[in-house]
């Protein structure tokens, strides 16, 4: 049996991080930007694209490709 301190060795990979809570928002709206960028150059958006139409509904928006141009998104307000 392991012992908790071999545990814990193996377990971390990635310090905590303690920030503003503005900061911590934007460290992970930059990591997602950050992905969805790695998507578009190899032109594979369409494996983000549910979790793009989560983001934008949780940001009050909807947003759609039909009757788009290629590399455009039709984004609209949602109703509440």
């Amino acid at each position: 049996m392991k012992t908790f301190k071999e545990i814990r060795k193996n377990n971390i990979d990635e310090a905590p991080l303690v920030m503003n809570d503005m900061d911590i928002v934007r460290s992970i709206l930059k990591k997602i930007e950050s992905d969805f960028d790695k998507l578009v150059l190899k032109k594979q958006l369409e494996k983000g694209w549910p979790q793009l139409q989560t983001i934008a509904k949780i940001a009050g928006y909807g947003i759609s490709k039909t009757k788009q141009q290629d590399g455009r998104t039709y984004r609209y307000d949602l109703k509440k």
